[in-house]
């Protein structure tokens, strides 16, 4: 990978090429990674616009593309190029498939001859692109007329059942097609989408039908596993003549020569053999019991696991280490980095230690335990102490990465570590992450846009660049790296310590029930926060420790004019400084130093959420606020002189506790009536009890406390209410009232009347 400009990450991929005959004999070649949906081509497509060749390749004539024939003439076969065609010159011949159907060659402008071959063979039973591209041509007039096809012979190429997967109709890409609502091929994210869903089921869970018989292979495949027999189907195309593997790079990979490279087959070379199937059952077995930062990865290691073959592990120079049994190789890079965490429990100590006292006697001690001790070449105290701290850290809690080493390293990490390890010494779990953008671009230094470390700390100071890098994304989004979220930062972080030298043990004794309100969100966020960190989702993190305890202050500070009790205020900066010290470690220290804590906050145990109430009166503080605000809209009042608020009768929270119940069992009105309409105190209020039941049966009731609470929350929030308008405010019982008004309230919904 480090001697590539470009393509870092890619790796070779195995292709089966078919070998479809026209009527002269000469052969036209497409490429596909499910060789076990052989049965189901109805059909070859080719772009009319690219540019093909013919070329004898070996003994036979083959039509694919120049990039594809100058690719396999590095993979152990002689290719001389004959001609160079055009696609169209294809289009309206037919070839002869392996089941000995001859099928058409049709026009596709979405075949690029970058990729595979240039040419494709069609399976719409189970490719929602094959399908969607045939009921785009018999619509196309144009495209038919100018190539001479004619519709109905289009119209009578049909899907070919071959694959039964569980939950799919027989035409499983007629029912991907309609899941995802595809309308033609101009879907394309919805085709990559609709593409990844079906390819992984058919994997998984598909099963051959009846075509798959002796009559085409060797033995019967009906009803068997996919996943268990596509290796066999695969070798039996190739025994028959019909196919070969072919490797391409998984992607466009550019050398530091600015060469492109392409995949070599070489007589002399060592590989590691991940193709093993009881070494991947091994390593899938691995994956299966680890847990992944995010989960969504998961399913790309399966299928790295799956894919990987022979790799080659060697090379001829650069650097690294020499293969111990033959040394004018070097281990390539990837293969000497797979468990090279099991070295860090050691290298403190190992450093020290002549490397010719370094064999394998040593670490078949340290690292498996086996062997004797007497044979050992070092200290057998130290060399006792190393296996201890080996088997005091591993197996490894979790490693984190980018993104890209899915493919390689950290899958490599996987089979190495079954191949060495015991079971308990596997990994637990990985971590893996995007790629940092600079103010939404990819950072190159072609651009001049990369932002180092060093000048990350310089120009913002090492907090700040923190957080603005933990806050542009998380899981395995590429996180941007918003310089000027970085600048504001500084000065945000420091206001934090401001804050706390201005409020830490200072405010009321007395508690009302915003305190009570506001501690209650400083749990909810605990418990958020942790939840965050636990799955690696730093900025959702952030998010609750920093964006929502800011928003929570800025109401309660607001709530309680600024006069915050004691304790509460003091929690708030204590737990707010706990939970960003991962993330801003430094301010964090200073905040703990400046409000007296003892020792350092790294140091400090994790805050622990208290029981997290579900009293729900806060918010009908901030419902009635905003109603305030609308009635004065409303009347055009923007000096209000009186504000009165009226708190619903005592009947009503007894009829909405009755109705709470009640409407979990039924919404039939008559039965709500007839039941309210049994409590005597309730029955001389059943014109009012009438339309309250009306909306409930469509609305639902809210959770409803009863009206000396309400009051004792509204008499609090007087001065609040007052300071917010400018204006006198009287708290009322609406049994206490003669105005009309009043009896409009209804429980967590006061009624206003504003002069």
């Amino acid at each position: 990978d480090h001697d590539r400009i470009d393509g870092e990450g890619e790796t070779p991929q195995e292709y089966v090429i078919y070998k479809q005959p026209l009527s002269d004999g000469k052969k036209v070649i497409s490429a596909t990674l499910k060789p076990d949906t052989v049965l189901g081509i109805t059909n070859m497509y080719v772009n009319p616009e690219s540019e093909l060749v013919e070329a004898k390749v070996n003994k036979e004539i083959w039509i694919l593309s120049e990039k594809s024939a100058h690719e396999l003439s590095y993979q152990d076969r002689k290719v001389e190029i004959i001609k160079k065609i055009k696609g169209s010159d294809l289009i309206g011949k037919t070839v002869r498939q392996f089941n000995g159907l001859d099928v058409p060659i049709l026009p596709a402008v979405f075949v690029e001859t970058n990729v595979g071959t240039g040419i494709v063979h069609s399976c719409p039973s189970d490719s929602a692109d094959d399908l969607i591209a045939l009921k785009d041509l018999v619509k196309d007039d144009a495209t038919l007329k100018k190539f001479h096809l004619k519709k109905e012979d289009i119209e009578k190429i049909k899907p070919i059942p071959i694959i039964n997967i569980e939950g799919y109709s027989e035409i499983p890409a007629e029912d991907i097609i309609k899941k995802f609502n595809i309308i033609n091929q101009h879907d394309k994210n919805k085709l990559k989408d609709a593409k990844k869903a079906l390819y992984g089921d058919g994997f998984y869970k598909g099963k051959f039908n009846e075509k798959y018989t002796t009559k085409y292979f060797s033995k019967d495949y009906i009803g068997k596993n996919v996943i268990d027999h596509k290796d066999e189907i695969k070798q039996e195309l190739i025994d028959k003549g019909f196919a070969e593997i072919y490797f391409q790079l998984s992607g466009k990979v550019v050398a530091r020569s600015l060469s492109e490279c392409v995949v070599k087959i070489v007589d002399d070379q060592w590989f590691m053999a991940y193709g093993d199937e009881n070494w991947k059952k091994k390593a899938h077995n691995c994956l299966d019991n680890m847990k992944l930062y995010p989960e969504k990865t998961r399913s790309q290691f399966n299928y790295v696991l799956d894919w990987l073959r022979n790799w080659a592990c060697t090379r001829e120079f650069g650097l690294g280490t020499k293969l111990p049994w033959d040394e004018k190789w070097l281990i390539e890079s990837l293969s000497d980095s797979t468990i090279y965490m099991a070295y860090y429990t050691i290298a403190h100590k190992i450093k020290d230690i002549p490397a010719e006292n370094l064999d394998d006697n040593f670490f078949d001690f340290v690292f498996l335990g086996k062997g004797d001790l007497n044979k050992i070449k070092i200290d057998k105290k130290l060399a006792q102490e190393m296996r201890e701290e080996f088997d005091y850290w591993y197996p490894m809690d979790f490693r984190t990465t980018g993104k890209d080493l899915i493919q390689n390293h950290m899958s490599f990490c996987i089979f190495n570590h079954t191949a060495i390890f015991p079971k308990e010494k596997w990994p637990k779990s990985f971590g893996l992450n995007g790629h940092v953008m600079v103010d939404g671009d990819k950072m190159s230094k072609s651009k001049g846009n990369f932002v180092t470390m060093r000048d990350a700390y310089k120009d913002y100071g090492a907090d700040a660049s923190r957080f603005a890098i933990l806050s542009g994304g998380e899981g395995i989004d590429d996180p941007n790296f918003d310089t000027e979220l970085a600048k504001t930062m500084t000065s945000k972080l420091l206001s934090l310590l401001d804050f706390a030298k201005e409020h830490y043990n200072k405010g009321r004794d007395s508690k009302l029930t915003i305190d009570e309100w506001m501690e209650n969100r400083i749990n909810s966020i605990i418990t958020a926060t942790a939840q965050h960190y636990e799955e690696t989702n730093l900025r959702s993190a952030l998010q609750s420790c920093y964006f929502d305890m800011q928003n929570a202050l800025k109401w309660y500070m607001r709530r309680c004019n600024n006069k915050p009790n004691k304790k509460t205020i003091n929690k708030f900066i204590e737990i707010q400084t706990l939970l960003l010290a991962p993330i801003t470690p430094f301010i964090a220290e200073e905040i703990w130093e400046t409000i007296g804590k003892k020792g350092f906050i790294a140091e400090a145990e994790w805050p622990k959420a208290e029981k997290i109430s579900e009293d729900k009166s806060e918010g009908m503080i901030k419902e009635t606020l905003e109603d305030i605000h609308s009635v004065l809209t409303l009347l055009k009042i923007t000096k209000p002189k009186k504000i009165r608020m009226f708190v619903a009768e005592k009947w009503k929270y007894d009829l909405y506790k009755l109705l709470k119940k009640e409407l979990e069992k039924t919404r039939d009105f008559g039965k709500l009536m007839g039941l309210a309409m049994k409590k005597e105190d309730l029955k001389k209020y059943s014109k009012d009890i009438t339309k309250i039941i009306q909306k409930a049966v469509k609305t639902g009731i809210s959770d409803v406390t009863n009206q000396d609470k309400e009051l004792k929350i509204l008499m609090e929030s007087t001065d609040f209410f007052k300071e917010e308008f400018n204006a006198k405010i009287e708290i009322l019982e609406a049994e206490k009232s003669n105005e009309g008004k009043a009896k409009q309230a209804l429980p967590g919904k006061v009624a206003i009347l504003v002069e």
